[in-house]
């Protein structure tokens, strides 16, 4: 029953494909972009309603978040046709939507997320019903995925406002609303709700007392994020047209693509300068100093943020629909993606580091052993 349940979302999903295609050339909601966020709405309602008399499993259809992400799929599902439709692949589903609707999501920006909405976030959607559907846990899957969609809606909207679409923003704009609003709150509660600790307070004792220098790993992940420091610096001063010689030549010979008239790639270094600076710099100081146990959590918050980032911000670098003289030149290709990829990555394999080895973050020794204590003695009142 349980793997029906996860099932079903998946079925409800597929939904998307007729139903675009019905209101695309049915004419119902015709050239009105009030109709257009008015149907937006109803389908966040009329999902979940659906959803609720497929499934019958009583524990799951008690949970609230269940339906939060079968509503998120069904979206994530409509992305990839806006995605296709907008590269050519398919046409006759989108055209109402992308006239009246979001235009600017026929940017390159906007095409890249509508991809890692409908392949990333589609993914952990589907994850998130599972484990919700088998009674497991998801709190990591879920603190990724808010940091990738609250990054993408923190680029996106700012970029969509004060860039050249700023002039034909229309009311389904309003439908971005629940994508800022739902992470803030899921993310706070998974912030605040820990699982108890089943670390050994032998392992932390060993842990928190190796000196940095005989940790080669955390070393270099420190290395690494001072080098992204000084990556994220150079693209930031660029992007608020630094007169600097450095920056205009990383700007013309590595990444035109930062002066171009959408805003998605100035308010993207922007984040990187004032935002992911603090973090690579609070990450480092997790790294030395023992006890940090926030930074599992905010490892995993900016893993999801990077990667949205980096595949959004690549995609567009190359996409088609940028204009020619704005992509990564033939002749500086490898070193864009040294920089791209590695600003990528780091973040994935701290945060690996962090959730796989926690011992070192544990908040302290006598709160580790009465975690283990505590998790001894519930096993045995079992």
């Amino acid at each position: 029953m349980s793997v029906s349940s996860a099932t079903s979302v998946f079925f409800i999903t597929l939904l998307s494909i007729p139903i675009c295609w019905v209101v695309n050339h049915s004419g119902l909601i015709g050239k009105d972009p009030w109709g257009i966020l008015v149907a937006g709405y109803a389908s966040l309602i009329g999902i979940p309603v659906l959803t609720y008399f497929v499934i019958r499993e009583k524990r799951v259809k008690k949970d609230p978040w269940f339906y939060v992400f079968t509503v998120f799929a069904f979206s994530s599902a409509v992305d990839m046709i806006i995605g296709l439709e907008m590269d050519g692949y398919i046409s006759g589903f989108m055209e109402f939507y992308m006239k009246e609707g979001e235009p600017y999501l026929g940017t390159a920006y906007g095409i890249m997320i509508s991809y890692w909405d409908a392949t990333a976030h589609y993914s952990m959607y589907l994850m998130m019903v599972a484990a919700i559907a088998w009674n497991e846990q998801y709190r990591e899957v879920g603190l990724y995925w808010v940091g990738s969609l609250l990054h993408s809606m923190i680029v996106f909207m700012p970029g969509t406002f004060i860039g050249k679409f700023a002039n034909e923003i229309r009311p389904a704009i309003l439908l971005n609303i629940p994508y800022v609003v739902v992470p803030v709150i899921a993310g706070l509660k998974y912030l605040q709700t820990k699982p108890d600790s089943q670390l050994h307070i032998k392992e932390v004792k060993k842990a928190q007392g190796t000196s940095v220098w005989k940790r080669p790993l955390d070393v270099l992940f420190m290395l690494l994020l001072l080098v992204s420091i000084g990556i994220a610096i150079v693209r930031g001063l660029a992007v608020l047209d630094c007169p600097w010689e450095l920056t205009k030549t990383y700007v013309k010979e590595y990444e035109p693509y930062l002066e171009d008239r959408n805003a998605y790639p100035i308010i993207q270094m922007l984040v990187y300068l004032f935002y992911f600076i603090p973090y690579y710099m609070a990450a480092m100081y997790g790294l030395v100093q023992p006890g940090c146990e926030w930074l599992p959590d905010w490892a995993l918050l900016f893993a999801g943020a990077a990667a949205q980032a980096q595949f959004s911000h690549i995609g567009s670098s190359f996409h088609p629909r940028t204009r020619f003289t704005r992509r990564v030149p033939d002749a500086t290709r490898l070193e864009f993606w040294v920089v791209n990829l590695l600003l990528a990555i780091v973040p994935q394999i701290l945060a690996y580091r962090c959730v796989k080895y926690p011992e070192f973050f544990a908040r302290g020794r006598n709160q580790a052993m009465n975690g283990v204590k505590e998790s001894s003695s519930r096993k045995k009142d079992s």
